[in-house]
Formats: C-alpha cells, sequence, structure tokens
C-alpha cells in the first residue's frame, strides 16, 4: 500500500541507480544517498551492497539477524498483536476502509483496464516466481486489476490486489509493486483478514493516517521491497536466465561432492552442485557472490553461464536442452 509520492521517489532512485554508467551495475551514477532504496543511508561496499554490513543471509533477510525466514516474515515484526491488543476485532475491522478512504489512497472504483492486461499481470507473476520471491502457491488465487487510486497499489481485501493503471507503463515497475502488494497478500492470509485490518487501521491512526513507511505494518513491506529490487533488476535489466536450474562443469582436481546434482539460482539464493544453500549478493560490477560458500561468479549471459572463481562453470539447464536437440 504505498503513495505515489513515496514510489516516485523510489522510481527516481531506481533510474539514478540503474542509469548508465561504467561504475557498475547497481549504483552506476555514483554513491547511494539516504534518500535511494537500498542503503538507508549506510555505505554500500562492492562485497556488502545489501545488507548494510549487518550479514543477513537467505534465512535472515528482514531483520538484520533475528531469525525471521524470507516467506515468514509477515506480521509486522509482532505488530500486529501489539496494535489489536484490548480492542474488538470485527468493529476494528470495520474502520480498515473509512481510514484509506480518508486519506485517498482507495476510492473503490475500478480503472480503466486495457487489452492485454491480464497479459502483464501474468508476466509479472511469472518474475516474481523465477526470481524465487514467491512461490506459484502464494500467488495462486489473487485477483489483481487497474483500480482508481492515488497511490501506486493497494491491497484491500483478502487475496485482492488493486493496482494504479500507470504502473502497467513498464513491466519492472508492474512487477516491482505486486512484490510490496503479495507481501499484504501473505500479511493478510497468515494473521487473518480482520486482524490484518484492525492493525493496520490502528497502525495508520497511530501516524496520523499515513500508509507509506512511517506505518508499522508497512515497514516490513518496504523492508521485502529493498531485497526484491537486485533480483528484479537482474531478471528485467540484465538477464532473466540467471534464475533457473544449471548443469555443473567442475574443472577442480577432485570433486567436492561424491554425487554432484544440479545447481540452481532462485531470487537471492544459491544450491550449488553439492545441495549446500547460500545467500546471493549482487555486487556493482555485475557478479554475484554466494557468501556462504565464499565464491563469486560473473554471470555471461551470452554463453547462459555462470564461471565461477574457483573453476567452476554452470551452464543453465534451458540452454543444455536447446543444444541438444
Amino acid at each position: 500500500m504505498r503513495t505515489l509520492l513515496v514510489y516516485a521517489s523510489l522510481a527516481i532512485a531506481t533510474q539514478t541507480i540503474y542509469s548508465a554508467n561504467a561504475q557498475g551495475v547497481f549504483d552506476r551514477g555514483g554513491a547511494l544517498s539516504i534518500d535511494k532504496p537500498l542503503n538507508k543511508g549506510g555505505s554500500l561496499s562492492v562485497d556488502k551492497p545489501l545488507d548494510k554490513g549487518g550479514g543477513l543471509s537467505v534465512d535472515k533477510p528482514f531483520d538484520k539477524g533475528g531469525g525471521l525466514s524470507i516467506y515468514k516474515p509477515f506480521d509486522g515484526h509482532g505488530e500486529i498483536d501489539k496494535l489489536i491488543a484490548g480492542l474488538t476485532l470485527r468493529p476494528c475491522a470495520l474502520t480498515f476502509n473509512t481510514v484509506v478512504e480518508g486519506v485517498g489512497l482507495y476510492t473503490g472504483q475500478r480503472g480503466f483496464t486495457a487489452a492485454g492486461s491480464e497479459r502483464q499481470f501474468d508476466d509479472a507473476r511469472n518474475a516474481l516466481i523465477v526470481t524465487g520471491l514467491y512461490t506459484s502457491g502464494d500467488l495462486a488465487g489473487v485477483s489483481i486489476r487497474y483500480c482508481r487510486l492515488t497511490g501506486s497499489g493497494f491491497t484491500y481485501d483478502r487475496d485482492k490486489v488493486c493496482l494504479n493503471s500507470s504502473v502497467g507503463n513498464d513491466p519492472y515497475t508492474l512487477a516491482h509493486t505486486l512484490a510490496h502488494e503479495m507481501f499484504h497478500v501473505m500479511q493478510m492470509r497468515i494473521s487473518g483478514t480482520d486482524k490484518f485490518k484492525c492493525a493496520y487501521a490502528q497502525a495508520a491512526i497511530k501516524c496520523g493516517g499515513c500508509v507509506d513507511r512511517r506505518n508499522a505494518l508497512e515497514i516490513p513491506a518496504y523492508e521485502f521491497e529493498e531485497r526484491a529490487e537486485p533480483a528484479l533488476n537482474y531478471y528485467y535489466h540484465l538477464w532473466s536466465g540467471l534464475f533457473g536450474s544449471y548443469t555443473v562443469v567442475n574443472n577442480t582436481p577432485t570433486p567436492k561432492c561424491k554425487t554432484p546434482g544440479k545447481a540452481s539460482v532462485t531470487g537471492l539464493k544459491l544450491t550449488d552442485e553439492c545441495g549446500q544453500v547460500s545467500p546471493i549478493e549482487f555486487l556493482l560490477d555485475g557478479r554475484i557472490k554466494a557468501t556462504a560458500l565464499n565464491m563469486t561468479g560473473r554471470p555471461i549471459k551470452e554463453q547462459n553461464q555462470i564461471v565461477w572463481d574457483n573453476s567452476s562453470i554452470w551452464t543453465h539447464a534451458t540452454a543444455v536442452k536447446s543444444s541438444a536437440r
């Protein structure tokens, strides 16, 4: 649930980060500032562009080390139970629409839906699945439509997402916005519809009607969004083929494991041919680093490969199949 003002700031920052410049893939324009979406004021290094120095792992991406998993940080760090303490749930939940309509976020009116919108939505869903940010099960049953919004997106009921038609002008922006709204879908599913609506309304009231980062239930959604950015950038702007399964050629004298299998890259997680799992960092020069395995690789789009600094070469499984025909 994101206001256009907040989203506009994010879009400007994203443009700055991805503007063409030889400095690197993710800053390409200079030092990231507090107004830009990846570092919030912290100096990013080439080896630690996403964790702000805090050592995030694939199992602890949202709470800077406290143990939330990538798919279950949806309770807003325990805020939901705090916000609804002592309240009667159903009457409180009914204030949700009053609050969001009061700030002009959602009018309840369906916006113009152009021909081909369903294909746009399907493409965005596919991007979220391929990058590993959500599963097909997470997205199953979720209704997406264009609505008249002052914000870029709004999850107005269980499994019901409204998007501002303006986000459909760019596939990356559409997927990026849907990633944020799907976070609220998961919040609502896990906590329960009335419980979430009551808590969200109370959080908005506490911050003067805010539906941006000041809202306690928006904080983890924006954190998820920031984590999603590098994977979606790679998918849309660099090489969508980075994600998926790989066959492995290991040129080292001794195999790493007795029965090597396929490797894979899924979102911000990598699994090597021995089944070892590591979080991924997207480095500023376009390489990726498997932090838990202490290896760095350079994706080569033209050859459908990742060439690693330990002499392993991973070839994307789809390329292997096509060459065998």
